[in-house]
């Protein structure tokens, strides 16, 4: 897709929307397609656990005393009755969760996802607001990576994405970020940790965790809705926790008003300090033309990879090895400096890769994709799959259909089955 976009999407901190947009398009091409796939899949798993149970109703079950002529099995019962408990809790969430009736294997799973998702708020302008938000989560994380934080007070007000397919206009974004004041330390804290971890805070901060007249007791709620997403009863930790977003101003007042109880060492702990950078001993930074100035002052490094500039060092002695560090307080440059040397001392450019190098690092297996042959094919080619790699039709001008075994037959650039026969030479 590279030449037809006319550029990479990306640069330094910046982002090309417009290309990105086509990149995102095609995948909303075959988006449908995929969870079609995966619906199938899921129900040939269901098939399959229902024929291991049938097949295991009325069998002894193996113990350690018949595999090994031994002792018999020591797993605890009790344990073994607790997992099972929690596994049926797990599927009582799961089977109440919706989850079913929004059938993304099914024509209609948009409405019916976002009607589940957003319920009362869903709308033509909140799936919209969605898809704004969501892309200016991709340019927080572009530019974070490669920048720095481009607004500490920005957040994805959404528990959930929305689809591909949605992801339209997205050149109109407009992110307008405002950079704001990172929160502190035990803010952080108590912005991330459940009332079940308040022993990981002060203790002046707990009660606001716990108790039940707490100014923000309502942001540690004891129960909450855990939404399954989709994801079965055994991997509950891609299950989506809606909890409240944090007012992190309101939590903050909270925490000012208990802030003079918390002991000189706790304070010192959540300080905005400066950033450190430590380097070598040999390291050119280290040296004396650096060092002496930058005891006091700001010492500009821009020459460097690093960037930026230091003051204030610190000689750190490392055990046993007898180098020393030297640590010093960092002020990063105000826009990153890319550069592929590690070291001047290193030379300037890489030596090029030849055709050979390149096709030794290639895979000798087909990669296998979660699409059918025939849907890659039209979504490289910028074009809604028509085929879904079952049918014996034969191939007529990209409008056949094969077998799902590789046997579909080529006419005119007709369609192809889904296994792993590949396309003939042109």
């Amino acid at each position: 897709m590279l030449p037809s976009l006319g550029g990479y999407i990306t640069s330094d901190s910046g982002v090309d929307l417009a290309r990105f947009g086509k990149i995102i398009a095609r995948i909303g091409l075959v988006e449908y397609n995929i969870f079609r796939k995966r619906a199938i899949e899921a129900r040939k798993f269901e098939n399959y656990k229902r024929e291991q149970e049938a097949s295991s109703n009325g069998a002894p079950k193996p113990s350690a005393e018949n595999h090994l002529g031994g002792e018999s099995d020591s797993r605890d019962p009790g344990e073994e009755l607790a997992k099972a408990a929690i596994l049926a809790a797990n599927e009582a969430v799961v089977a109440a969760s919706g989850a079913e009736e929004v059938c993304l294997g099914k024509e209609g799973y948009k409405d019916r996802y976002y009607a589940h998702k957003l319920k009362e708020h869903d709308s033509t302008e909140t799936r919209r607001d969605m898809v704004v938000e969501y892309t200016k989560g991709l340019l927080w994380v572009a530019h974070y990576y490669s920048q720095g934080v481009p607004s500490w007070e920005w957040y994805y007000p959404y528990h959930h994405a929305p689809f591909a397919a949605d992801m339209v206009n997205l050149e109109t974004v407009a992110p307008n970020f405002t950079l704001g004041k990172p929160i502190t330390p035990l803010e952080q804290l108590m912005a991330v940790l459940p009332a079940a971890s308040a022993h990981c805070v002060p203790a002046a901060y707990r009660p606001l965790m716990e108790a039940p007249h707490s100014p923000i007791a309502d942001c540690y709620p004891r129960n909450f809705e855990m939404d399954p997403n989709g994801t079965p009863a055994t991997l509950t930790w891609l299950w989506v926790a809606r909890l409240p977003f944090i007012d992190a101003p309101r939590l903050s007042a909270a925490l000012a008003e208990q802030a003079p109880y918390l002991t000189a060492e706790e304070q010192a702990r959540n300080e905005l300090c400066a950033a450190e950078v430590s380097v070598c001993e040999h390291h050119v930074v280290a040296s004396e033309a650096v060092r002496k100035p930058a005891e006091r002052n700001w010492v500009d490094i821009a020459g460097l990879a690093l960037g930026g500039r230091v003051k204030a060092p610190v000689v750190l002695r490392s055990g046993g090895s007898g180098l020393a560090a030297i640590r010093y307080t960092y002020e990063p440059a105000p826009k990153g400096f890319h550069t592929s040397r590690l070291h001047p001392s290193f030379a300037d450019v890489a030596e090029p890769l030849t055709w050979d190098q390149v096709v030794e690092t290639v895979p000798k297996r087909q990669a296998r994709l979660p699409l059918f042959d025939n849907e890659v094919e039209a979504m490289l080619n910028g074009k809604r799959p028509d085929g879904y790699g079952k049918g014996n039709g034969k191939g007529s001008d990209g409008g056949g259909r094969g077998d799902g075994k590789g046997n579909g037959k080529w006419s005119g650039g007709g369609g192809r089955g889904g296994g792993v026969t590949p396309p003939p030479a042109p």
